[in-house]
């Protein structure tokens, strides 16, 4: 669906945007695909906050489990 750049669901790309997000794309697309995917999926992202709210909300996860886990290690 995505690489046929046929139109998706909204669920559908808050799910494409969430495996960006994670750096998880590679494990639903072929190596192959990769390149063309995360082009496609840039372009459905293309003005979308939520998107943008996605991303932080991920990087505000990242930044909190590493601080844990700096914090247990003292």
């Amino acid at each position: 669906m995505v690489l046929a750049n046929r139109s998706i669901s909204l669920p559908c790309a808050a799910l494409l945007g969430l495996l960006r997000a994670c750096n998880m794309l590679e494990f639903v697309f072929t190596r192959d695909e990769l390149k063309a995917a995360r082009q496609r999926i840039d372009q459905l992202a293309i003005g979308d906050g939520e998107a943008d709210g996605v991303r932080f909300a991920i990087e505000a996860i990242e930044t909190a489990v590493i601080a844990a886990a700096m914090s247990a290690d003292v």
